[in-house]
């Protein structure tokens, strides 16, 4: 992959040395009708230097040139057009790739951001690092507005904190990636080790929770809404709330998950379960091996502590369970 060019900055005098600095990390695909609004709103971010690394994943429309009037325009966009590869891998790879930051956000394409997102995020794990010191792994994230096309709020989502387990996220991960702000070492700690196999399996945002729980790192849970989370016809991920759509995406889940949560446990014991707590080895080891030990199994059907935070979901989970198909 493409290394980009960062922009000089000789004056250790200037503000940029001043303000911590994040990398904006966005995958674009055909996304030429909100594009510009939602960079002019990462751009617009106060109190924080940011610097927008954008690749496109083999967009077909006016997105690419949209781009390049931001990259010519701005020293802080940066960009690289590449081939169809999903944005799964598209993200991961530009996270690997860009220089080293003090933090690093993901950002769809057709979302709308707050100024003030970025530097509480920044603001909030800055103190758990005054703590616990930089090496500790830290991940943010906030609550969001699903909005119209016209970022009219349709709705504000509401995060259950009693189910920011290890337990809770294998079942279910439904934290929004768009949210997420995380320091440097979780950073470093994904991509040393990702692996095109891994992202199969969990996606660019998907690994940093169960990284951050298992290794007993900080999990930041702002229940505030920062993002307007744009959905229109176009969406390549939606977020499903009417009753018949909800059903259709939870059956696909259903039927396309297959062993998905025993097969990311067991990945993630070989490659990080180093870096993991006993505790953490212990519940992931279950799940790993569940199928194979009726005592894991049931533990999973009936410990509280297995739950999404949505009682239906965690009845369909459950019944994955038992049925040995989670």
């Amino acid at each position: 992959m493409k290394e980009y060019k960062m922009h000089t900055i000789n004056d250790k005098n200037s503000l940029l040395y001043q303000v911590p600095s994040v990398a904006v990390i966005m995958s674009t695909y055909n996304g030429e009708k909100y594009l510009a609004e939602q960079i002019d709103s990462i751009l617009a971010q106060k109190d924080v230097h940011v610097e927008l690394f954008i690749r496109d994943d083999g967009s077909q429309d006016n997105t690419r040139e949209i781009i390049s009037e931001y990259v010519n325009k701005y020293d802080n966009v940066h960009a690289e057009f590449g081939g169809n590869i999903g944005c799964r891998m598209s993200f991961i790879h530009t996270l690997a790739s860009v220089p080293e930051f003090d933090y690093y956000a993901f950002s769809d394409q057709d979302d709308y951001w707050k100024q003030e997102k970025l530097i509480t995020a920044v603001k909030a794990i800055q103190q758990k690092e005054a703590v616990r010191g930089k090496d500790i792994l830290v991940l943010w994230y906030s609550n969001l507005y699903v909005s119209d096309e016209a970022l009219n709020v349709i709705r504000t989502t509401k995060l259950d904190k009693r189910v920011l387990s290890l337990e809770g996220m294998t079942l279910r991960q439904s934290l929004a990636g768009c949210t997420m702000v995380m320091n440097s070492a979780l950073r470093k700690i994904i991509v040393s080790k990702v692996t095109d196999d891994i992202m199969k399996l969990f996606g660019h945002d998907r690994i940093e929770i169960p990284l951050v729980l298992a290794s007993g790192g900080e999990l930041i849970c702002d229940s505030n809404a920062y993002i307007y989370y744009r959905q229109h016809g176009k969406n390549l991920v939606g977020s499903p709330s009417k009753l018949i759509p909800r059903i259709k995406y939870e059956w696909k889940h259903l039927i396309n998950g297959h062993g998905l949560e025993e097969k990311r446990a067991k990945l993630l014991l070989q490659v990080w379960g180093d870096e993991f707590t006993p505790n953490a080895r212990k519940i992931l080891r279950r799940i790993a091996n569940y199928r194979e030990n009726w005592l894991y199994r049931l533990e999973i059907v009936f410990s509280p502590k297995f739950r999404t935070g949505d009682t239906r979901l965690t009845l369909l989970m459950k019944f994955k369970a038992l049925l040995g198909k989670l």
